[in-house]
């Protein structure tokens, strides 16, 4: 800004007869123009890397549970959705050092006592494996995943009631009502997006923020 101002000075007393100039405002615009012109190239090409990694992070691919035309009795089926494609609701299953697609709530662990372990450096920079537990629905006791198969039916509706997004990821303040059960959900049972699932099988969790939603 100031050159900008030197230099409209300096064409003003160059080009009328209010004062004179001892130099040309070339001797100003030219220096601020490379500069002006080699930030925005810099600009330019940082954007560009930023759209490549985002289109590159939005297609990636995950796991969704197949809740639709499901028999008491079938074996549980996954269907493949990119990142971009996942919506709020949806049983989405994370294997063991990949990164967690949304945010989710989680509800079911191969592990003993339906835990999971998470790395948040992506997040907080913390590279300590953090523990997350299932809610309390007795999913984690299900093998069959009859429980989780009807997340979304008409005969057995779930529902989670939850703060709406803010900036604070140390809590959370939800409920989950399923099977018949209204249990609280706080931040033990809460996978942030962007954070690594360790030392767990795999985990499924719904979807409660992703996207614009």
């Amino acid at each position: 800004i100031y050159f900008l101002v030197i230099s409209m000075l300096m064409m003003i007393g160059t080009y009328t007869t209010l004062f004179d100039s001892p130099l040309t405002p070339w001797t100003t615009l030219g220096p601020l123009s490379v500069v002006l012109m080699f930030s925005m190239i810099k600009e330019g090409l940082e954007d560009f890397k930023r759209h490549s990694s985002d289109r590159m992070i939005n297609n990636t691919m995950t796991f969704v549970l197949n809740t639709e035309n499901q028999n008491p009795g079938d074996e549980p089926t996954f269907l493949q959705k990119r990142w971009r494609d996942v919506k709020v609701g949806d049983l989405v299953k994370v294997d063991n050092n990949k990164d967690i697609p949304a945010d989710l709530v989680l509800l079911y662990s191969t592990e003993e006592n339906s835990a999971a372990f998470i790395e948040t450096a992506n997040i907080d920079g913390e590279t300590n494996l953090k523990i997350r537990n299932a809610a309390n629905t007795g999913v984690g006791n299900t093998p069959g995943f009859e429980d989780l198969k009807s997340f979304n039916s008409i005969n057995s509706p779930s529902e989670i009631t939850y703060e709406i997004p803010n900036a604070n990821i140390h809590t959370f303040t939800g409920t989950l009502e399923m099977l018949d059960n209204k249990t609280p959900i706080d931040q033990q049972h809460i996978l942030l997006r962007g954070a690594t699932l360790r030392n767990t099988g795999y985990v499924i969790g719904a979807c409660i923020y992703t996207g614009k939603d």
